[in-house]
């Protein structure tokens, strides 16, 4: 009777171990159906990461081409209006360096490719106007009050393209304070006297 005892012990031990077995094995299911989840919901929140950084990389591109061709807009100003802020009077200064015509180029093709048309139209408009500007500042034979004029076109188209950039990076204008953004005076930020022409 030994063996007839050891009998119902081992069937005992083989439904034990097999009900381990169907645990382990369930359990595993559960677990790597968790995990499953956990890996797809990490590698979603590393795309949104990835998307992100991606977004912020081309705005911060954005908002150094601005920036540049804004400076740059602003030595041309600055050397177109010098004709006209010291017409009549002793300059204070000399007057500025020639614009770099190949940097402003430059620029104005970066923003081609990176800007939307609403943004890229406005900047060419206002890059020829502007070297336009400067050629006509330089002619001796012409009126100051020509030269005057043309300068104020230029500074205006150039308005227009600041406007069309600052929408782009922040929103249109309802985004700001009207009142501000139509009072916008480009010359105030240069070194030198601010006359109306």
């Amino acid at each position: 009777m030994p063996t007839s005892d050891a009998v119902p012990v081992i069937i005992g031990a083989a439904i034990g171990a097999g009900g381990a077995v169907i645990a382990q094995v369930v359990s595993s299911l559960f677990t790597a159906r968790r995990e499953r989840g956990q890996f797809d919901w990490e590698k979603k929140r590393q795309e949104r990461e990835w998307e992100m950084r991606k977004e912020e990389r081309f705005l911060r591109l954005k908002q150094e081409a601005y920036s540049d061709i804004m400076l740059m807009a602003n030595t041309f100003l600055t050397y177109i209006y010098y004709a006209v802020d010291y017409a009549h009077s002793e300059p204070d200064e000399p007057r500025p360096a020639v614009p770099n015509l190949q940097e402003m180029l430059r620029l104005r093709s970066n923003i081609e490719i990176i800007a939307p048309k609403e943004v890229s139209e406005p900047v060419r408009t206002a890059v020829v106007k502007l070297i336009e500007t400067k050629d006509v500042s330089d002619s001796p034979h012409l009126s100051l009050e020509r030269i005057a004029k043309e300068a104020n076109e230029a500074e205006s188209k150039w308005r227009e393209a600041y406007r069309a950039m600052r929408a782009d990076l922040y929103g249109g204008e309802e985004h700001f304070n009207k009142t501000e953004a139509k009072e916008l005076d480009l010359r105030s930020t240069r070194n030198h006297p601010n006359t109306d022409a």
